[in-house]
């Protein structure tokens, strides 16, 4: 199986500076990647345009703040793809006092996944789309070449970080699109890149949230005990698939697939009380 390169990758590497951006420590393999936005407009107080920019602007931003402990490897616009820190090195791109990492993925997100950074500019939305184009190709690339799974390996930082952040939604505004659709075009790319044919052209199509009564949980307490509990059941050969985990933080679990996940458990001996 291969993958078709429509993009090039180019790579303008950092300095290693203990406790800076680059710090050159390997990361342990990638699991997962995150989805970032750059959070920047780049207002023009003398036009007053909101202009956006670019990767290296961002890259040459790094270079210039070696000593600070925030980065991403990768930086995606319209022009290009940008590898500022080696993928098989840590970036620093999620607080490691954030725990839902952890517990969809089993580790902090600097350690086993990529801080994937998408430039957008709020005036110029055609600019922004082909920034979209490449940010969507490359991480369906690195599901390829990670051997990831494409419907599960990507997150947005909003999720991780909920009380902080909200990228990479600032360029989806700007595109018209939401989360869950930014998640298939991922899907969608990785299976026209691989076959030719977008998988939304071979399968039944996706149910909208509104059709379906969704699990509620009572506070935030019972939330967390459900996410803990199906991490639990994870474990061992007849464990439960982590999509359902991932699905619940993302409140996407229906009402009938979390009743569904407790016939499953007991049938499957994986409740011991």
């Amino acid at each position: 199986m291969t993958f078709n390169m429509k993009y090039k990758v180019t790579e303008d590497l950092l300095p290693i500076v203990k406790k800076g951006r680059r710090q050159g420590i390997k990361n342990n393999g990638i699991r997962f990647s995150v989805l970032h936005d750059v959070g920047n407009d780049g207002h023009n107080k003398r036009t007053g345009k909101k202009e956006g920019t670019t990767a290296r602007g961002n890259v040459s931003y790094y270079r210039n703040t070696p000593n600070v402990q925030a980065s991403a490897q990768v930086f995606i616009d319209d022009k290009e793809i940008l590898v500022c820190i080696p993928l098989n090195e840590k970036a620093w791109h999620v607080l490691y006092n954030v725990t839902s990492d952890n517990q969809i993925y089993g580790d902090d997100a600097n350690d086993i996944s990529i801080g994937v950074e998408l430039c957008y500019y709020p005036e110029d939305k055609a600019r922004t789309l082909e920034s979209y184009k490449k940010y969507i190709w490359f991480n369906a690339w690195l599901a390829y070449e990670y051997k990831l799974n494409p419907h599960t390996s990507f997150i947005g930082h909003h999720k991780l970080d909920p009380k902080r952040k909200v990228d990479p939604m600032n360029a989806l505004k700007i595109l018209g699109k939401t989360y869950e659709q930014l998640l298939q075009d991922i899907v969608d790319e990785y299976m026209e890149c691989i076959t030719g044919i977008k998988e939304e052209n071979t399968t039944k199509p996706v149910i909208k949230k509104e059709e379906v009564k969704l699990y509620k949980p009572s506070s935030s307490a019972v939330k967390q005990d459900t996410l803990a509990v199906l991490k639990q059941l994870e474990q061992g050969d007849k464990g439960l698939n982590e999509k359902w985990r991932l699905q619940l933080l993302n409140d996407e679990l229906s009402e009938s697939d979390a009743i569904g996940l407790l016939y499953t458990a007991i049938n499957r001996g994986l409740l011991s009380k």
